[in-house]
């Protein structure tokens, strides 16, 4: 009775195992398949946000940010000097939240830019107030991206990072990919950037 018991178990945690790898490889490929599809279809997207773009030199880029300092549409942040950016949601008449938007470019060894680093928070971020917490946050910012870049949908993949951190967002148009996930209960990191040289 043991034996049959003991049995019993392992062919369920066989069929558990075989059942979380396929989930895996189905999220997985579901990605892979978007990717291929997407840099097959030639379309390139360079346009980032208030006229940065994909393509620009270091140097471009900060003399655009020193012109948004000028203009007082950015300022430098805390967050080692990156610029920041404020954003009012469609709420924020309602409830006034507001969202920091901190960017920098990535480079490549040409100073040639590649794409964009972009940590975001709730401006009035208070560590006991749920309601300013990442989780919220994230869905907000799902939004906005969705309609500054419009196209493919978001799709879900498992970083495999930690316990609490292993979920990112993904959305590929083209040879522009942005990726989303959350950094701890305040921030949610942005990366958007050029993959057509990635993938061989």
């Amino acid at each position: 009775m043991k034996l049959l018991n003991f049995m019993r178990l392992n062919n369920i945690v066989f069929y558990l195992l075989f059942l979380i790898c396929f989930s895996a490889c189905e999220i997985e490929s579901e990605y892979s398949k978007l990717l291929k599809k997407e840099l097959k279809s030639g379309k390139t997207f360079d346009d980032l946000f208030l006229g940065l773009k994909i393509g620009q030199s270091k140097d471009d880029f900060y003399e655009i940010c020193a012109d948004l300092n000028k203009k007082k549409l950015i300022t430098s942040g805390a967050r080692n000097l990156y610029p920041e950016y404020i954003l009012y949601p469609k709420d924020s008449v309602k409830n006034g939240k507001k969202i920091r938007m901190s960017f920098m470019g990535i480079f490549d060894g040409d100073r040639i830019m590649k794409g964009m680093d972009i940590r975001f928070n709730y401006y009035s971020w208070i560590a006991w107030n749920q309601e300013y917490n990442s989780d919220n946050l994230i869905s907000e910012i799902k939004d906005t991206l969705q309609l500054w870049y419009p196209g493919n949908d978001f799709i879900e993949i498992d970083l495999k990072l930690d316990s609490n951190n292993n979920f990112a967002f993904v959305k590929v148009d083209g040879n522009r990919q942005i990726t989303m996930y959350k950094i701890d209960g305040r921030d949610v990191a942005v990366i958007i950037e050029d993959v057509s040289e990635k993938i061989n």
